[in-house]
């Protein structure tokens, strides 16, 4: 069974202790998809200046000119460097645009390293929010309370019975039904109970908890 949520500080820090850490996932995952992003396009700049540099090579076809030169034609030797000035104005930028994304993507890095640092500290934070609301439940003070009787009623049942048992006076039928009570893990249920409502609500702040009686 699970107790009705009401509203409180603890839940309300809770929400955003959650809220914190879900933003912080978030933008984790921008930063990792922003670097690879990056890298792809430093690949590509690297591509695109290693062509221009190859063909920056052959850039001005000097050998017409020669051909030109030799027969006595005009020539118009601003234009012999025209093409080789175009590619190397083409090579500057490439160089340029390649030198920014190699720092696009440092940076990129740079934000994952400092925003996966941040994630488990504001996970740790959820845990501890989560952890207050369940100490200062209902749920915990009903659970608390008479406990002292409660534990002492039981070793003197779980007593009796072993005695009743152990002297074949219990009723017929009752012997298998008595073991199995008195072998029975009762904490193993409670920790498993509560380890899910401790899950529950460090995704929800409003998930319920076990009722404490």
């Amino acid at each position: 069974m699970k107790e009705a949520t009401q509203p409180h500080v603890e839940r309300s820090l809770l929400r955003q202790a959650i809220a914190d850490a879900e933003t912080a996932q978030h933008n984790l995952a921008d930063a990792q998809s922003a670097a690879s992003k990056a890298e792809d396009r430093v690949y590509d700049a690297n591509h695109c200046l290693a062509a221009l540099r190859e063909s920056n090579v052959t850039a001005g076809f000097p050998e017409a000119f020669i051909s030109r030169l030799a027969s006595g034609a005009e020539v118009d030797v601003l234009a012999l460097d025209r093409p080789a000035a175009e590619c190397r104005a083409k090579i500057d930028v490439a160089e340029q645009e390649l030198v920014a994304w190699r720092g696009v993507h440092e940076a990129a890095k740079t934000a994952i390293q400092d925003r996966e640092r941040l994630v488990p500290i504001l996970e740790h934070k959820v845990a501890e929010a989560a952890r207050d609301v369940i100490r200062n439940s209902e749920a915990v003070a009903r659970l608390m309370d008479g406990l002292a009787a409660m534990q002492d009623d039981v070793a003197r049942r779980r007593g009796a019975l072993h005695f009743l048992m152990s002297k074949q006076l219990l009723p017929e039928g009752a012997k298998e039904s008595v073991a199995r009570i008195l072998r029975a893990d009762f904490d193993s249920h409670l920790d498993t109970e509560w380890q899910s409502a401790f899950d529950d609500l460090k995704r929800d702040a409003d998930a319920p908890l076990p009722i404490g009686d």
